[in-house]
């Protein structure tokens, strides 16, 4: 009969690969919470600015450039196509303006 425990022991690192991959992991998960803070500090500095920018902010964040997907959602939300195109150029206007980001 064999025994695999010396296997085993010699072929281990003696859990050095795992405690490397967990470190990696919480990295990982500092830099998202970090994400997650930034996304909030911005969040409330806009509902300090304007909460109207609110809806069109959340949007921008989830679909990014994608500005049709976003116009879309507006217009999903009751809003007619001119008046959500309006509304979401009007509002990201104004967010570019309050982060001071040029076009």
């Amino acid at each position: 009969m064999m025994r695999y425990l010396p296997i085993i022991g010699e072929a281990s690192d003696g859990g050095a690969s795992s405690r490397k991959l967990h470190s990696g992991l919480d990295v990982v998960r500092r830099g998202a919470k970090a994400h997650v803070a930034r996304l909030e500090a911005a969040k409330r500095r806009v509902r300090e600015y304007d909460k109207s920018l609110i809806s069109v902010f959340k949007l921008i964040v989830s679909f990014g450039s994608n500005r049709r997907e976003s116009i879309g959602a507006l217009e999903r939300c009751g809003m007619s196509s001119n008046a959500a195109e309006k509304k979401y150029f009007r509002d990201r206007n104004k967010l570019l303006k309050l982060f001071g980001i040029s076009r």
